[in-house]
């Protein structure tokens, strides 16, 4: 049903010129709630430290070589590799690395690391690889990178 024109109030202007001010509202509350919502959301992220310009990368020391690991890609036949070993899985990676780190472990810790990933290769490799090396107390662990 339609309703009736009402009469023009006292200042001229019709009774109904503002409108139903319902949607406006809807639509004002909702943003209110999504801000409020995605204001809270606690941040999700891992702490990376990366060296400062001043600071000077430790090179191994003279007669230390540092540990290669390499990660293959998702269709590769090789999962991991461990000084030019490789493994088709993380069980058997995992326990040469651990025998390798004890007999490696100087005076000041595990042995330098370094790991090379292919550009392919399945992150949670990597994840893996990482919570092992920090469990084993590998402080530091460089990422080489290769062009392709």
């Amino acid at each position: 049903m339609i309703a009736p024109r009402s009469a023009p109030a006292a200042n001229g202007s019709p009774a109904g010129a503002i409108g139903d001010l319902t949607p406006l509202i809807d639509v004002l509350f909702m943003l209110i709630v999504f801000m409020v919502l995605t204001a809270n959301a606690a941040e999700r992220a891992l702490d990376a430290g990366f060296a400062s310009t001043e600071e000077a990368i430790a090179a191994p020391q003279a007669g230390e070589r540092a540990l290669m690991i390499e990660i293959g890609a998702a269709n590769s036949s090789m999962a991991f590799a461990v000084d030019d070993r490789r493994f088709v899985d993380w069980p058997a990676a995992k326990a040469v690395l651990t025998a390798r780190l004890a007999a490696d472990a100087g005076p000041e810790g595990a042995p330098p690391v370094q790991v090379a990933v292919a550009a392919d290769a399945p992150a949670q490799r990597m994840i893996d690889l990482m919570s092992f090396l920090q469990a084993r107390g590998v402080a530091d662990a460089e990422i080489v990178l290769r062009s392709r």
